[in-house]
Order: structure tokens, then sequence, then C-alpha cells
């Protein structure tokens, strides 16, 4: 039942995500880090009262070099990560930056088992490859010239450490609390670099379209945020990073009321080999229950799979 809810957890928020990705075309030329600083600092401040909330009344507060790893995940996964998709955009399609982004789940099989001591586990390293080919049909191609395309990888690397730089912290700070810290020390990032760049420029007055479309990515940021780091601490990275590959289905299936997105033959295609990839790795992740002799009196306790 874990795994199960693990499992629901991280696709919900990689759905979130993938909407954000049509809400994101809605900004138009609203400045980029403006409009992100925006969007962590509202996150932010909607995870503080939630946190205020709840029983702890405040997040549960870093110690030592818990705080650098906190800075190195918010530096890459949000601030960094920004950053490269901006710059990677002048070189390349968004298709192409989305489709190499896909290959999350594939990055996050192979490193989280080697972070922790472990070997790769054959069947999700099978299972994170056929998730990141559905979801590279999904997306299809685009053009891109050699710099679109080194920093479209440097996009999925920035993206896959977002979790890999936050596991070390997340057992006994929690979700929620990593969610917050790592939230707000993006906006300050965001936000001081928006001002250094843009100056006076960082931030117009909104249109209608930008004020719903920064509503939303509070509302993904926030949710997404909790729920994928909930998930990732029950089931860990590498089994949580399959729910990458619903990231551009939902972004498809959310453009279409836009029409920002068709839905086609490949598209469906693509679905069906994410779900089989997904499905496929929570079916061989799941536990055993240890045998026991016949007359033992003891009932067989699930055993963690490798």
């Amino acid at each position: 039942m874990q795994q199960t809810r693990g499992l629901i957890q991280a696709c919900a928020a990689m759905s979130l995500v993938g909407g954000a990705v049509t809400a994101s075309t809605y900004l138009g030329s609203y400045p980029r880090l403006g409009a992100q600083g925006l969007r962590y600092g509202a996150a932010a401040v909607c995870l503080v009262v939630i946190v205020r909330m709840m029983d702890r009344g405040r997040a549960v507060r870093p110690v030592g070099r818990e705080w650098c790893w906190l800075v190195a995940a918010s530096s890459a996964g949000l601030s960094g990560y920004n950053l490269v998709v901006v710059q990677a955009l002048e070189h390349a399609e968004p298709t192409v930056v989305a489709t190499m982004v896909s290959g999350v789940p594939l990055v996050l099989a192979i490193a989280t088992p080697l972070a922790l001591g472990r070997r790769v586990p054959v069947a999700v390293f099978g299972a994170a490859a056929a998730v990141v080919i559905g979801a590279v049909i999904v997306q299809g191609g685009g053009r891109a010239d050699r710099t679109g395309v080194a920093l479209a990888v440097l996009a999925l690397l920035c993206e896959s450490a977002f979790t890999l730089l936050s596991v070390p912290v997340l057992r006994r700070l929690g979700a929620i609390s990593v969610a917050t810290h790592t939230t707000w020390i993006a906006a300050v990032e965001l936000l001081v670099l928006a001002v250094l760049v843009d100056g006076s420029r960082a931030f117009p007055v909104p249109d209608r379209a930008v004020v719903l479309a920064l509503a939303y990515l509070v509302f993904a940021s926030v949710v997404a945020f909790v729920l994928w780091f909930l998930a990732v601490d029950v089931i860990g990275g590498a089994l949580a990073g399959l729910a990458g590959g619903v990231i551009p289905i939902t972004a498809a299936v959310s453009g279409l009321p836009f029409g920002a997105s068709s839905i086609d033959g490949r598209v469906v295609v693509g679905t069906l080999v994410v779900a089989a990839g997904v499905v496929a790795g929570a079916w061989f992740s799941r536990p055993r229950a240890t045998r026991v002799p016949r007359g033992a009196g003891l009932r067989a306790e699930p055993a963690a799979s490798a």
C-alpha cells in the first residue's frame, strides 16, 4: 500500500508539473526571472502558512551541512534549471528541451541507488528506459543547434539534481520542510537575479493572463513539491522518478482546451508505453513475502526487493 500511495503521489506531482508547462506559455513577454521569482516567493509564503496551520507551527530548522544540501538542491533544481531553460530556448525548440528533461526517470534510476552505495536494480532501470522512450514519443522531436542540445542536457541534470541533493536531508526534515526551504531559497535567488539582470523592468504590471498563469504555477509548486518529497521519502528517488514520464502527457492534455496541443496516435502510443513502464517498475519493485517453513508458527514478513 505504501508503494502504491507513493507512486500515486509522484504521478500527481508530475501531472501538476506537466500542467505548468501549458500555464508557462501564457506568461507571454513577462520577464522570465521576475515571473519565476514571484512564483516561488508566493509559493514559499503559502508553504509557511500551511506549516503554521499544522501542529508543529513551523518548518524544521536545518542545521550544519543540511543548509548546504538545501541550497545546492534549490540552486540547481529550481534557480539553475530556470536559467538554463531560458538560455536553451534561444537555441532549441521547446520540444527538444522537454524531450531531454523527460530523461529524468533514467537518471534517477541510475544515480539514486549509486548514491546510496547500492547496485542499480535492472528491473527499475528497464522500466525507467521504457518511460523515457514513451515520453520521447509523446513529445516528438524538434530543431536545435549544438548549444541548444548541450543546454538541454544541462537542464536534465539540474532537474535530476533537485531530487538527488534533497535525499540526504529529507528523512530528518520531512517533505514539507524541505519543500518550504528549497522554495524560499529559490525565490530569494531569482528575485535578486531579476533585479540585477532586468533592473526596473523586472516586475512590470501583469495582465490578466499572466496573473492567472502565475496563480496556477504557485498552486502547482506548493502541491507538487510536497507530494513529490512525500513520494521520494516513501518509495525512493529511483521508483518515484518513473512518474517523470507523466510530464509530457499532462502537458499535451492540458493544452487541449486552449488549442496549445493536440492528441494524435503518437501521443496515445507514447502514453501507453509510459504507463507500461510505470506499472512494470512498480511490479518488479514490490515487496515480496519471505517463505517460512511449514509449522514454524510465524507469519511471513515482507522483504524489500533489491
